[in-house]
Order: structure tokens, then C-alpha cells, then sequence
């Protein structure tokens, strides 16, 4: 055997390795900078020692089924355990439709066990009692989500403190019902 060709095939494999790990690395979405909204942090009675964040990458209307469904990258930053429930609302609004409108999800309870240090990925799935009304836009949605570790109370907005600025909240990938014209 000789070892130059071994040294070789092992250089030219760690190459490779490397490469695709690098290309993988810088072709993966990251979830904040792609529609993401940034989470703030949430509120707590021991809030300098939980240092808790979420972020939304994606949010979706199922019309077929009358669901929504709201996908979170928690992160626990702290060295302590999180509460091990969470809930989680959210609000759609659609500004082509009408700027005053804004549709609340029922609150989610999440029963997340996060590791310290962990970073999650949980998706809520909640009831849409409005999706039935044949007033509801079929397109055109954006999402305002609000997590809470305390209750579901919590998560309740009044539509006046909603931000309706589209730059900023989640784009809503809506799965409607197509109607066929024979």
C-alpha cells in the first residue's frame, strides 16, 4: 500500500467535508433573518435570572381543516430551568382586507420541558372558528404572535396594541379550499 495515495484520498476527502459543511452552514435559512418576527423576552416573576427568547419563523392557515398553526425556535439563554408550560396566541391581520380588522387565535397551551440551554422547536396548533366565515379574506394574511410562561391571559391583546406594520410581523402561508369551475 502506499501511504501518499491514502494521504491523498484522506486530504481530498477532508475537503469535501469541509466544503459541504461550509455550504450547508451558509445556505440554511436562519430563522430570524427570513420573515422571522423576533420574540421578546418573556415576562417572569424571576426575570434577571430567566433569560428566555422565541422566535417565529413561520406561520400558516390551514382554511381546509380551520386551523392555524404557529412554529417557534425557543431558545432558553440562562443557566436555569424554564417553566414547563408555555402559551402562545396569534394574532392575523390582513392589510388589504381592512387596517381595523385583527383575528385572534384561541391561546395554545404548550408543555415544553427545555433543557438548560436548549434550543426548540415546537409548533402550536389551535382552533380558527373565523376561518369558517365567508367574509374572511382567503389571502393576503401577517401574524403578531405573543408568548407567555405565566397563562393564557397573558397572551390577550386588545386589537388597539397590535402592530399592524407588515415589515416586521410574520407573511402567512394560507392553505385554502380551490374551488373548480366545470
Amino acid at each position: 500500500m502506499n501511504l501518499r495515495k491514502h494521504l491523498a484520498g484522506l486530504a481530498i476527502f477532508l475537503v469535501i467535508f469541509v466544503g459541504t459543511v461550509f455550504i450547508f452552514n451558509y445556505l440554511t435559512p436562519r430563522a430570524g433573518l427570513i420573515g422571522g418576527q423576533r420574540g421578546i423576552p418573556l415576562p417572569s416573576e424571576r426575570a434577571s435570572r430567566i433569560k428566555f427568547s422565541y422566535e417565529v419563523p413561520y406561520v400558516s392557515l390551514d382554511f381546509i381543516n380551520r386551523k392555524s398553526y404557529t412554529t417557534l425556535l425557543l431558545q432558553n439563554l440562562s443557566g436555569t430551568r424554564v417553566p414547563a408550560k408555555l402559551w402562545v396566541r396569534t394574532y392575523f391581520f390582513a392589510p388589504d382586507y381592512d387596517r381595523r380588522q385583527v383575528w385572534a387565535g384561541e391561546a395554545v397551551e404548550l408543555n415544553v420541558a427545555l433543557a438548560i440551554g436548549g434550543r426548540h422547536v415546537v409548533t402550536s396548533a389551535a382552533a380558527c372558528d373565523w376561518c369558517q366565515a365567508p367574509s374572511a379574506p382567503k389571502a393576503g394574511y401577517y401574524a403578531r404572535v405573543v408568548v407567555s410562561n405565566r397563562s393564557a391571559e397573558d397572551t390577550y391583546l386588545p386589537d388597539s396594541e397590535i402592530d399592524r406594520e407588515i415589515t416586521t410581523a410574520v407573511p402567512v402561508v394560507v392553505q385554502a379550499e380551490q374551488q373548480f369551475n366545470r
